[in-house]
């Protein structure tokens, strides 16, 4: 999915794409350990990048 999205975003915006391959490391670490966590974490980079 990484890849995809990756490849999607990088003719549109490069920022964004960045923002989006962060967030998804974060989710991959920190998941298993505390769920609320990662979804304030998106919900702030939404909101900065909106």
């Amino acid at each position: 999915q990484i890849i995809k999205r990756r490849k999607f975003l990088e003719n549109e915006n490069s920022d964004y794409f960045t923002k989006e391959i962060e967030l998804d490391i974060n989710m991959s670490s920190n998941q298993p350990r505390d769920k609320g966590y990662v979804t304030k974490e998106i919900d702030l980079d939404i909101n900065h990048i909106l």
